[in-house]
């Protein structure tokens, strides 16, 4: 289990619970983490995979951590990288309208994996803001995912359990 905040996850058995879940990468600073976790448990509560950028292997009271801080750093963005690739759709969490540096970077990445990206508030930088597909509110970010559930993942499902009784 990992301890985030005041909130304990087991992130295995998450994983395993949300596999056949539509996944909603967010990304967004990390000024607005808190944001990410209230969507993580918004969404699942509806059946969505929020894939948060979990900075789990980090720990700030073991000084060999300091030591290991590029090879930790470099995991995390590359895991990151992965959850946005492994997304059905990217949502940036920007309340107010910012976005950094690493949150472009996450933009361009999702764009050149072809990933629909949505944002919470109108980016302020036009730059990129004029490459996102719109702005959505976390309830129509929803509305996309039972919409992906009732398509996409039913398929999933299906192919899923037709497997499990082929092989039974």
């Amino acid at each position: 289990p990992m301890l985030v905040g005041d909130k304990e996850y087991d992130l295995t058995a998450e994983a395993r619970r949300r596999v056949l879940w539509p996944k909603v990468a967010l990304v967004g600073s990390l000024r607005f983490y808190d944001e990410m976790l209230r969507l993580y448990e918004d969404f699942g509560k509806e059946g969505i995979d929020a894939l948060v950028p979990w900075d789990f292997l980090r720990d700030l009271k073991d000084p060999r951590d300091n030591d290991r801080q590029a090879i930790i750093e470099n995991f995390n963005v590359n895991g990151h990288l992965l959850r946005i690739s492994s997304s059905d759709l990217v949502y940036v969490v920007n309340p107010g309208g910012y976005i950094g540096v690493n949150t472009s970077i996450d933009i361009g990445y999702a764009l050149g994996s072809r990933k629909s990206v949505y944002s919470m508030d109108r980016i302020t930088d036009i730059g990129v803001y004029v490459l996102i597909n719109d702005v959505k509110t976390p309830e129509e970010i929803i509305e996309i995912g039972k919409e992906l559930q009732r398509t996409k993942y039913k398929d999933l499902r299906q192919q899923f359990m037709n497997g499990i009784q082929y092989n039974s």
